[in-house]
């Protein structure tokens, strides 16, 4: 899949320096224009942004599984702009349903691209290039759901009337779907893995000149379920599989051939008439440099069966999945080798942290209703759950966030729990709670964190569709204040700090209120500078059944301003949207830090710019976005009227310092590992 954004996206690009004044490579890739969003260059128009209004339920994704009435179809198919700085044109994913959406810099070449996860439906993995255009690698790069046979999650997926054969095929729903389209009769069976306390995990939906037979019998530890079909000709079975992301053993008889057998939205012949389907389930990616060779690896965190994962025999059960990184697009999944075991966990979110200062990314995975995993890497490479021995074995725990709250150097786990949030730091063996805030009736949905207020230490925004709570840091603990006592709005599905206008102070962007500008005595207004897309999205603003939003902001083109990619779903489906930024009149400096091998993406590090009037404080991942994933690893500092930086301060992970005497404005600096203080 390739898609070209607007023509002039791509417009003042910003130049790219390390800091030795080299110009950084950029590697541009092939990538082909889809169909134009409408004909000709999109139409532009103006629209005012409404005033929000209703109750928003935070939910979890599209999926019916998550969602227990409602469908709406996408109807968004121009690009709109404004006459204020945002230019808004539709941003074409496989799904209108989402799990979770990132910026990862996926291939190195600093420019960014996008990632989504779908619970079972096909992801994203859409490259960016120097000239706007986007280019889907999922399947290019072998990490579909099902490896042999991508597609498999394209839910949308219609036979084509025309193709005569067996089509096997998934839909929403967990149905998956037998049609044979002319032909002879055939005939096969489907074996899979069923627990011990639950027979029904298959039943007949519907057939049409098909008939199938369903029996269990003892197998390992729980059950196996075999169904032998018949389909005639024209013929159809559907079948309603609780779970789709275990093992699907299918066997057809031998006189079909294999050439008039198609599985999945890709129309792939498996090999043999003997062959396996499953999903993955994936909840969230975390993306960093594992191997030290300048390539990013994809930790991939998976759900767990509904809850019933431990129900299941142990050779049944979902594995997380690690892909490392071997250059030109290949990947190799060595979870298991490299000691990562899932033991029941219910994965949602999942990010990289050196919690421990010894130059090594551990790995730690939040789960719903069973106990989180704190991955250590030891020096041989392969990782121990200790989650346990540090004391961060909680429940119910999906939303967290690392930082150095305290300035002490090392990192806390500020995480949302049973109705609190809850601050734990490092102590000599373990890690114990600091601070505990009250948060009863709250959902959180996200974490945002930046320096707000220019004291030199991080502050945080709570999401919650209930009433998100804004946290001052003072001194290392924190005080909660309402949200509205400082201009902003009460409630949001998700939030992030950025500063839009590269003036030099955080602004708010919230879901789906809009983005509030900071002003001067760190009170907020709103903004409307964000003109609301025709149809779908205009709609989704102000509705009372918007109930989930994925908001990121990037420099997805490189010219010095933060650009917003918005999904808002109605019930569960939306339609991406990208607002590109296009004020640049005031200065700015990115930074790219590059740290020792064992985390090149300084993970941890922290950065102050200083000018002539004022500090800035940022650390390394306050810019991601996603809700439970990770890979936006740039800094972004807006320098206002300020045409120099005098210095900037960096202090790596493990608590070495760097310091850059007068780096030029105006550029994406890549700094290197080389502490001098």
């Amino acid at each position: 899949m390739e898609t070209t954004l607007p023509q002039h996206f791509a417009r003042n690009r910003a130049e790219n320096r390390n800091i030795s004044g080299r110009p950084a490579s950029i590697s541009s890739k092939t990538s082909l224009n889809l169909s134009k969003l409408g004909s000709g260059r999109p139409q532009r128009q103006r629209i005012n942004t409404r005033k929000q209004t209703g109750q928003r339920i935070y939910g979890c994704c599209g999926c019916q599984s998550c969602l227990s009435q409602g469908d709406l179809s996408p109807n968004l198919d121009r690009a709109i702009s404004n006459t204020t700085g945002f230019e808004a044109s539709p941003f074409p994913l496989k799904q209108g349903w989402l799990y979770d959406l990132g910026v990862v810099d996926a291939n190195n070449d600093n420019i960014f691209d996008v990632f989504t996860t779908n619970h079972n439906a096909t992801e994203n993995l859409l490259l960016g290039s120097p000239f706007g255009s986007f280019t889907d690698v999922l399947s290019q790069w072998n990490l579909d759901q099902d490896r042999q046979f991508p597609g498999l999650g394209d839910f949308n997926y219609t036979p084509p009337a025309h193709l005569k054969g067996l089509h096997i095929y998934r839909s929403m729903d967990n149905q998956l779907h037998l049609r044979q389209q002319g032909g002879r009769l055939i005939q096969g069976e489907i074996v899979l893995p069923s627990p011990r306390s639950r027979k029904s995990n298959v039943e007949i939906l519907n057939r049409h000149q098909a008939s199938a037979q369903i029996r269990h019998s003892a197998w390992q530890q729980g059950l196996q379920t075999r169904i032998r079909f018949k389909i005639r000709p024209n013929g159809h079975l559907i079948l309603n599989t609780r779970f789709s992301e275990i093992s699907y053993a299918f066997k057809l008889n031998k006189p079909l051939p294999l050439q008039q057998v198609y599985v999945g939205g890709q129309q792939i012949h498996p090999k043999s008439h003997t062959f396996k389907l499953q999903l993955r389930d994936r909840h969230s990616m975390a993306w960093a440099d594992y191997q030290g060779d300048n390539r990013m690896d994809v930790f991939m965190a998976r759900g767990g069966l509904r809850g019933q994962i431990l129900k299941f025999p142990s050779t049944s059960q979902p594995k997380d999945e690690f892909f490392t990184n071997l250059g030109n697009g290949r990947f190799r999944n060595r979870a298991a080798q490299l000691g990562f075991e899932k033991q029941g966990c219910r994965a949602r979110k999942v990010a990289w942290v050196d919690f421990n200062q010894d130059n090594r990314l551990d790995l730690y995975i939040a789960g719903l209703k069973s106990p989180n995993q704190l991955f250590q890497q030891q020096p041989n490479g392969r990782f121990t759950n200790v989650a346990a021995q540090q004391n961060l074995n909680f429940r119910d725990s999906s939303q967290f966030e690392w930082l150095d709250a305290d300035n002490d150097g090392d990192q806390e786990l500020l995480i949302a729990r049973n109705g609190k949030l809850e601050l734990y730091n490092k102590q000599a063996k373990q890690f114990r709670r600091r601070q505990s805030i009250s948060a009863a009736g709250i959902e959180i949905g996200k974490l945002a964190l930046a320096d707000y207020d220019r004291d030199g230490d991080i502050d945080v925004y709570a999401a919650s569709p209930q009433s998100s709570l804004l946290l001052i840091n003072t001194g290392g603990r924190y005080t909660v204040i309402s949200p509205a006592a400082a201009g902003l709005p009460p409630n949001a599905l998700t939030a992030n700090w950025v500063d839009y206008d590269n003036d030099g102070l955080q602004d708010l962007h919230v879901a789906p209120s809009g983005l509030y500008r900071q002003l001067a005595n760190q009170q907020f207004e709103a903004a409307q500078l964000l003109s609301a897309a025709p149809s779908l999205l205009a709609d989704a603003l102000t509705s009372p059944s918007t109930n989930l939003a994925w908001c990121t902001w990037a420099d997805l083109d490189n010219n010095g301003t933060r650009d917003g990619l918005f999904q808002l779903a109605q019930n569960g489906y939306g339609q991406a949207t990208l607002y590109r930024n296009q004020l640049t009149d005031n200065h700015w400096l990115q930074l790219k830090l590059v740290g020792p091998k064992g985390n090149r993406q300084a993970i941890g590090a922290k950065v102050t710019v200083i000018t002539a009037n004022h500090k800035q404080l940022q650390a390394v991942g306050q810019a991601e976005g996603s809700h439970y994933s990770q890979g936006h690893y740039r800094l972004y500092f807006g320098l206002g009227q300020q045409p120099a930086a005098e210095a900037i301060q960096i202090t790596w992970p493990d608590g070495k310092r760097q310091e850059i005497q007068s780096p030029a404005v105006g550029q994406l600096l890549t700094v290197h590992y080389a502490p001098n203080r």
